[in-house]
């Protein structure tokens, strides 16, 4: 079951087709002329099919074959690069005018004959007295549903009836024109072709507008340029596809033509041209199909105001028949046109030549669109613009003399912390293991407090071992003085001096002993790590940062912070900007410089300070890179609160500058270092 969007995308769907369809039957009950009835019919036909591409055809006098009228993307769908495309395609055009129907032809399906592109190719005739005079094709996306192709046909079949409608309406007025009626298409004719300035919109108007005029089946416009030769406009196409065969003969064919700066006409029969140009014509007419060819030369205006005759007479050698292009009209159909189109191709062949030239020498002015853009604007100063422009640039002088002249503060910027200046890190003394945490985050603890247990089993047993050793001395020291007593009583004296020498060597090594054991047993003491000052622990979540952790002798295990000593700003400025708080201590005479900061937590309110240190190398910030600490002495007791920590932004004075340096300064940097020479 269809929901309501679906039904409601339809709806629109079938509204959008049938406006479509309405436009179409307004053009056939109109007077446009038929290169503009069947581009603006094919236009329409291929956006309500949402087709690739479509193409009408003109069915030639044997009902056998058709010549391409006009197009709608028929390069893009692929059509000129299948080499064998046009043979096959006049088969399709063959067979649907043999069948007079309408026809469609998938590759999908076994066809007699292979498609000129892999589309589903849509086809029906234009029908005048039961003769076909064209045939209209479109063609569609192979992914199109199969239930709705005879949809397709059927609409295709009622829109070219709207073809013959016209056809047959404007039959009679094609065969007889009326010498007024000629002048005022003429006249509108020459308007439109002076309406651009670009000589390829010329072209394009010369070539649709002038097929109507001269009353043939096409008309083609060549431009020459150098010793080269392009088809730049074909009437009923919206662009040249350069590459199709047809369109490089009959560059070819102009080419040779204009080398003479003669007219070349070929009716039928080509025994009469000259030699060079016999084979490029066979070809030519072999490949489109065209009865009569007229190749009309275009040549470059001569100036009008003659300054200097003998430099005007050598200058008329030199540019004599100065060829720009050809106007190229040509019958499809039948072997001559209308009466008198001769007449009127070399009418429109002098004055498209005379545009064509105007504009091709337009186009060599040096920098044009420059030039035009600033044509525009310095004519925009006329009149009231130009007082109001005098009016805006003495205001826009008046602010720029008083941004150099008005001084202002010139603040560096710079980020950083709020800290007490009394403060310490606790270091691990030795390497072990924390066994037992005697404080919390946020406590507040006295100078000796114990703070935390290591462990160092290493340690520990060194001492032990030293312990022994000494007692084993001592021992030792003890039964040899014993000794030496009873050698002294019993008058021995070797053995008294042997045994004295062993106690002086007891001694010294007791000694020894001991000194090691002191200092092992201070190493012990000091893994009872304790606060070196009054202050609150700084570090948060102490537990589980520490917690049986081992951990290296000189790690920083946790912060006491004396939260009733001085706090100073610590701030980050960039090294960039360090040249202006250099320059402003050498002016002030010392380092005191003025600062104004806000803590981001409150940044309604701002307080004051003064520079009480400046590093003297430079560090790197991983968001600012290279930057210089520096140390500011604040009014603590001023502050609503005091965080470890809080992240504020200062701005340091750094005396008077212009106000253009103060507002613009940065993009004046920018300027010295990335583009000073």
């Amino acid at each position: 079951m269809a929901t309501p969007t679906m039904t409601r995308d339809f709806d629109d769907v079938r509204k959008y087709i049938g406006q479509l369809a309405n436009e179409i039957a307004e053009y056939a009950s109109s007077d446009v002329v038929a290169e503009t009835f069947f581009r603006e019919f094919l236009k329409r036909l291929v956006l309500a099919l949402g087709a690739r591409a479509g193409a009408v055809w003109m069915v030639e006098k044997d009902q056998q074959s058709g010549k391409l009228f006009c197009d709608i993307g028929l390069a893009e769908s692929g059509f000129y690069e299948n080499p064998r495309g046009t043979e096959i395609n006049q088969e399709l055009l063959r067979e649907t005018i043999t069948s007079k129907t309408t026809c469609v032809f998938s590759p999908e399906e076994t066809a007699k004959i292979p498609l000129p592109t892999p589309h589903l190719i849509l086809t029906s005739g234009i029908y005048q007295k039961d003769r076909a005079v064209a045939v209209v094709q479109i063609f569609q996306r192979l992914n199109t549903p199969k239930e709705s192709r005879s949809g397709y046909l059927q609409f295709l079949e009622k829109m070219c009836q709207y073809g013959t409608q016209y056809l047959d309406k404007h039959q009679a007025a094609t065969t007889t024109r009326s010498p007024t009626g000629f002048w005022n298409e003429f006249e509108q004719f020459v308007l439109r072709l002076q309406r651009s300035l670009d000589w390829r919109e010329t072209t394009m108007t010369a070539a649709n507008d002038g097929r109507q005029i001269i009353g043939c089946d096409r008309v083609c416009i060549a431009v020459k340029r150098g010793k080269s030769v392009t088809i730049s406009a074909i009437s009923g196409q919206e662009s040249v596809n350069v590459r199709a065969n047809v369109t490089r003969n009959l560059q070819k064919l102009t080419r040779l033509t204009l080398q003479s700066a003669e007219p070349l006409h070929i009716s039928g029969k080509i025994d009469d041209l000259p030699p060079p140009l016999v084979e490029p014509a066979t070809d030519y007419l072999h490949v489109s199909g065209a009865r009569t060819v007229l190749i009309l030369p275009l040549f470059r205006n001569e100036p009008l105001i003659v300054l200097d005759k003998q430099a005007e007479l050598k200058q008329k050698e030199l540019r004599k028949k100065k060829v720009i292009g050809a106007i190229i009209v040509e019958q499809l159909t039948e072997q001559e046109p209308s009466t008198g189109w001769r007449s009127r191709a070399d009418l429109l062949a002098a004055h498209i030549g005379t545009t064509l030239s105007n504009a091709l020498e337009l186009q060599h002015v040096f920098l044009l669109p420059l030039r035009l853009a600033l044509g525009r604007t310095l004519g925009w100063f006329h009149g009231r613009n130009l007082v109001k422009s005098i009016i805006g640039a003495i205001l826009v002088t008046a602010i720029g003399a008083g941004m150099a002249f008005i001084p202002a503060d010139y603040r560096v910027e710079g980020e950083g912390q709020l800290m007490p200046v009394e403060r310490k890190e606790i270091f691990a003394p030795w390497d072990g293991e924390i066994v037992e945490i005697f404080v919390q985050s946020n406590e507040h603890v006295d100078a000796g407090q114990p703070l935390l247990q290591l462990k160092n089993d290493d340690l520990r047993a060194e001492l032990l071992a030293k312990s022994n050793e000494l007692n084993e001395k001592q021992q030792f020291w003890i039964a040899t003085r014993a000794e030496f007593d009873q050698a002294v009583n019993s008058s021995e004296k070797d053995l008294s001096i042997r045994l004295n020498s062993k106690l002086m060597e007891a001694k010294v090594q007791i000694v020894g002993l001991k000194e090691q054991v002191r200092v092992l047993e201070e190493r012990m003491e000091n893994l009872t790590i304790r606060s070196p000052v009054n202050g609150i622990i700084a570090t948060f979540q102490l537990d589980q940062l520490l917690r049986n952790r081992p951990v290296r002798r000189g790690e920083v295990l946790l912060q006491v912070m004396d939260e009733n000593s001085p706090w100073h700003l610590e701030l980050d400025v960039e090294d960039s900007r360090m040249g202006h708080v250099l320059n402003a201590i050498d002016e002030r005479g010392n380092i005191a410089l003025p600062v104004e900061f806000v803590l981001i937590s409150a940044t309604e309110t701002s307080f004051l300070g003064e520079v009480e240190s400046l590093a003297t190398r430079t560090d790197i910030s991983e968001r600012l890179g290279n930057v210089v600490q520096m140390h500011v002495r604040i009014d603590s007791a001023k502050l609503p609160s005091r965080a470890f920590g809080a992240e504020v932004k200062a701005k340091i004075n750094c005396g008077k500058r212009s106000l253009f340096y103060v507002l613009f300064g940065d993009v004046v940097e920018f300027v010295q270092k990335h583009l000073w020479i």
